[in-house]
């Protein structure tokens, strides 16, 4: 199962960022979303950024 990645992880065989898109066999894919670290990549929603406030003006 192709899931994203929402959290790095980082071990002995493998080094994974976050929104790195990876195979995963099942049991461990399951245990990786019930954990909150990945989702499934096709149904990931894109981030949601904060607006940015203009700066103000100095005096």
């Amino acid at each position: 199962m192709q899931l994203k990645m929402l959290v790095a992880m980082s071990g002995p065989e493998l080094s994974i960022a976050v929104d790195d898109v990876r195979d995963f066999d099942d049991a461990a894919a399951e245990r990786l979303i019930a954990a909150g670290y990945a989702a499934p990549a096709d149904d990931t929603p894109p981030p949601v950024r904060a607006p940015v406030k203009p700066a103000r003006a100095r005096r």
